[in-house]
Parts: C-alpha cells; sequence; structure tokens
C-alpha cells in the first residue's frame, strides 16, 4: 500500500519539509510537498488521492481552515495533524473534524512518522475494499429487487422478528402496503399466532416448507413456499413466494367434476349394455322356443 498512495507533507519549515519526504521516501512511501495551506488546497483539489501530512500552524491560514476550505468544495481527504507541545486541545479538535490520528512534534518524529502512516494506509485500504463491496452488494441488490418486482408471483422478506422488509408490487397487489407490518398482520389482519408457515420444528429452526393455503381475506388459493435465509449479521430472514393457484384450483374442481359424470356415464352405459345382451339373449331364446313349437304342431 506504501506505493499506492502519495503523502502529501504540508510543512512551512523548508528543511523539516524536505527531511520528513525523504524519511517517508526511505519508508517506501511516494511524497511531494508544500509549504502553505492555500498551496495544499490547490493541490488537493487537483488530486485528492493521497493522505495529507498537515502541519496546524502555517504562515498564511490553520490547518483547521484548509479543511473547512476543502469541505466547502465537497472534497474529502484523509489527513494527519502535527501539532506542537501544549497543542492536544487543538489535535482533540482536528480528530473530531476527521483527522486519521496527531502527531506532536519532537526528537522522535521522524521515527513514528512511518509507523503512523503505514497503520492509516492500510485502515484506509480496508475502508475502500470495503466500500468497493458494499458498492457491488448494493448493485446485487437492486438488481435482485428489480427481478422480484417484475414477477408475476408475490414475494416476500421477513426478519427473524417476523416483521415485513419487502413485498413485490404482485403480493402489495393482493394484500396492500406492508409497511411496519408483522407477517401475521399482512396476512390475517386479527391474527396473534404465528402464520401456519412460520412454524419451527423441534430445534426450533425454520428449514422453509410448501403448502397451499386459502386467504379469506381475498377468496384466493395460493401454493406457498418459503425459504430461510442467513443474512450477513447472523440472524435469518424468509423468503416467501406466492403462486396464485384459483383458477388452476377451480379449473382442476371443474376437470374432476366432469371426470366423475363421465365415469357415472359409462358405468351406466355398461349396465344398460349388459341388460340390452341379457334381453337379446332372452329373444334369441325365444325364438328358438317357438320355432321348436312351431315344428312339433306341423308333427
Amino acid at each position: 500500500m506504501t506505493d499506492a498512495i502519495t503523502i502529501l507533507v504540508v510543512e512551512d519549515d523548508k528543511g523539516l519539509n524536505s527531511l520528513i519526504q525523504k524519511t517517508l521516501q526511505h519508508a517506501g512511501f511516494t511524497t511531494t510537498g508544500v509549504f502553505t495551506g492555500n498551496d495544499a488546497i490547490k493541490t488537493v483539489m487537483k488530486n485528492n488521492d493521497l493522505i495529507m501530512l498537515l502541519d496546524y500552524k502555517l504562515p498564511d491560514i490553520t490547518g483547521k481552515e484548509i479543511i473547512e476550505r476543502l469541505r466547502e468544495h465537497d472534497c474529502i481527504v484523509p489527513f494527519i495533524i502535527v501539532t506542537g507541545h501544549g497543542d492536544e486541545k487543538i489535535a482533540v479538535e482536528m480528530m473530531k473534524m476527521g483527522a486519521r490520528d496527531y502527531i506532536v512534534k519532537s526528537t522522535g518524529l521522524r521515527e513514528i512518522l512511518p509507523h503512523i502512516l503505514s497503520r492509516v494506509s492500510r485502515d484506509l485500504d480496508r475502508e475502500m475494499k470495503l466500500a468497493r463491496a458494499e458498492s457491488t452488494l448494493q448493485l446485487e441488490r437492486i438488481k435482485l429487487i428489480n427481478i422480484l418486482d417484475s414477477m408475476a408471483d408475490g414475494v416476500y422478506i421477513e426478519n427473524d422478528r417476523h416483521e415485513i422488509e419487502y413485498a413485490n408490487p404482485s403480493l402489495q397487489q393482493d394484500f396492500g402496503d406492508f409497511s411496519r407490518k408483522k407477517c401475521t398482520e399482512y396476512f390475517f389482519q386479527d391474527r396473534e399466532s404465528c402464520c401456519p408457515w412460520c412454524k419451527k420444528d423441534d430445534q426450533g429452526e425454520n428449514n422453509g416448507s410448501r403448502l397451499e393455503w386459502h386467504s379469506s381475506r381475498n377468496d384466493k388459493t395460493y401454493d406457498l413456499i418459503t425459504t430461510p435465509l442467513s443474512d450477513p449479521d447472523g440472524s435469518t430472514a424468509v423468503v416467501g413466494i406466492f403462486r396464485d393457484i384459483s383458477e388452476f384450483k377451480m379449473a382442476r374442481a371443474e376437470i374432476d367434476n366432469r371426470i366423475k359424470e363421465l365415469e357415472e356415464f359409462y358405468e351406466m352405459a355398461v349396465g344398460r349394455e349388459l341388460k340390452m345382451k341379457e334381453l337379446k339373449e332372452e329373444v334369441n331364446r325365444l325364438s328358438e322356443e317357438i320355432t321348436y313349437l312351431k315344428n312339433r304342431i306341423r308333427l
């Protein structure tokens, strides 16, 4: 990290400025130096990819004024404040303004500077990686929400306190706004116990479920799938998918009724066929008997 970012040494003592730069360069840092506050502002405004080692007392303006002017231009730069003996109150004030650390000018300044800047550099590197990871995570979350928002099936996410944190437009169309509602209130309104699909097993875990559920609120039947998800903070969320199968259930009922009617008709038809067969056999028997009797008469 030492060669990835430039150290801007802001010190009006030219000899000390040069000595500090040589010390840091020997430790592997890239450095540049200025001798006034205004030059420091100009340098940072051109390129803020640096760490500013800032002497508080400068011939033109103070370190505090430098930070304030940079902030007026929305230019935020990491800085370490350098003060003299007896200026601890100033150091504390600058820490509140965002200083990464403070150093008191002393005979041991050159020895501690590389260690402090190495630590600050590592901290900045971690923060940068974390910011990139959070940005990537946010983009992935936006993509996921866009996908969920476009789904025809209803989708919701609840936290480990059973509070609805998200419901897509399809689900809100069926159950309304979810803001600050627990799942029981959202799906049942008047139910106090947990939802049937929120029940946990003997070990107290929710391993997900799949069930068919009929809502008395909208008279719809759903194929409902719930799946637990582990959040980064260690808590467990639940994702639920509601697929409206009301029309399917109605169509299935109509088909079942039609099958039943056909089965009854088939049984009736088979019964009639058997009766017709018996009647035909009886007619044939009678015909044969009549023929026999006629022949006997001729004899």
